[in-house]
Order: structure tokens, then C-alpha cells, then sequence
């Protein structure tokens, strides 16, 4: 019965245009009715897909709102789910590896560095068997290097961008994701130097 699916899809396209004469808080209580329908179906992975989205929606809505340290109580359960789902190959990899990413950088923003380091090092990890665009790629080595420096591990740091170098060296010279790996691992010799400036 997919029922569930299709009516939280109305509830958000309901909320969308809410959102877009800036009723976000209307938006929201729409998007959490929704949560709550998916949340009482069957957990079948069409309707687990929907949840992650529909979380991810809460998530970016609570944001926008400024309420951030409920944000990630949505973003988390989401993340938790994706990665789930990503692991029973019900699941592409680049949805839940932008989802740890998102969470990573925001849990950083808050000042939480363990979580940032668990959600954007499961990013990362991933990267050699996900289909990631290069903007997406980018973000989560940035977000994992700033987050690497901050807790002062420039031994794990210069590890994760000689992979990442690794990974990507047949991209074309001059490619905006080499040039960021390599501005990095100047910026990596400087940290270690003790002239890092965030």
C-alpha cells in the first residue's frame, strides 16, 4: 500500500509552496504530519525512502528556522536510516554520503567535532565506491580536512588527502577537485607548522 507515500508527497508539495511565500513555519508542521504517516507504515524500503527524504526536509526546514540543535535530532535519525538502507544496497551511495556530509558540517558549525569527525569520516570512507558529483566530493573533503585540523590530527589529515589524491589523479590538470587537494595539503603543512588559520 503505497498510500502513505503518495499522500506525504502531497502534504510536501503542500508545504513547498508554503515555503515559497515564506510560511516555512506552516511548512514545517505539514512536514512533520507527514513523518508521522511514514513513520506509522510498514518499513518497506519505498516507504523507508520517503522517510529519509521527509526527515531530510524537517531537517533543512528546522534550519532555515535557526533551531539547529533540533535540526540534527531529524538530520540524525535520517542519516542513521540512509546509511542502513545504503549498507542493504536499497539505498545509492551519493544520497547517504551528502546526508553525512550536511550532518557532519552542521554538528562542526555547533562545535561538536567527535560527531562531525564519525558522520564525515562515513562520507569519506565511501568515496571509492559511490557515484558522488565533484561539487558533492569536494564539500565532504573540505568539511573532513577543516574538521581533521581542528582536532589537530594532521598525521590522519595528510592520510585522507594522499588517498584522496590517489583517488582522483586522473582528473585532467588544472580540475577544480585537484586544485582543492592540493591548496589542502599546503594548508595541511602549514597547520603542522603551527600557522594554520582557520
Amino acid at each position: 500500500n503505497l498510500f502513505p507515500v503518495l499522500f506525504s508527497a502531497v502534504l510536501s508539495c503542500h508545504s513547498d509552496s508554503l515555503v515559497s511565500v515564506d510560511r516555512k513555519r506552516e511548512a514545517l508542521e505539514l512536514e512533520k504530519e507527514a513523518l508521522q504517516l511514514l513513520k506509522r507504515s510498514a518499513p518497506r524500503a519505498e516507504m523507508l525512502r520517503a522517510l529519509i527524504l521527509c526527515l531530510a526536509t524537517v531537517g533543512r526546514y528546522l534550519l532555515d528556522l535557526g533551531e539547529q540543535r533540533e535540526a540534527v535530532n531529524y538530520l540524525e535519525e535520517g542519516t542513521t536510516l540512509s546509511k542502513k538502507l545504503y549498507f542493504e544496497n536499497e539505498l545509492d551511495g551519493g544520497s547517504f554520503c551528502s546526508q553525512a556530509n550536511q550532518l557532519g558540517s552542521i554538528y562542526f558549525e555547533l562545535g561538536s567535532l567527535p560527531d562531525a569527525l564519525r558522520h564525515l569520516g562515513d562520507a569519506f570512507a565511501e568515496l571509492r565506491n559511490v557515484d558522488c558529483d565533484h561539487q558533492c566530493v569536494m564539500s565532504i573533503i573540505w568539511n573532513y580536512f577543516r574538521c581533521l585540523i581542528a582536532a589537530k590530527d594532521f598525521t590522519k589529515t595528510e592520510s585522507i588527502l594522499l588517498e584522496a589524491i590517489q583517488l582522483y589523479s586522473k582528473l585532467p590538470s588544472g580540475h577544480p577537485l585537484l586544485n582543492l587537494l592540493n591548496n589542502l595539503y599546503v594548508q595541511l603543512c602549514l597547520a603542522a607548522a603551527g600557522k594554520y588559520n582557520k
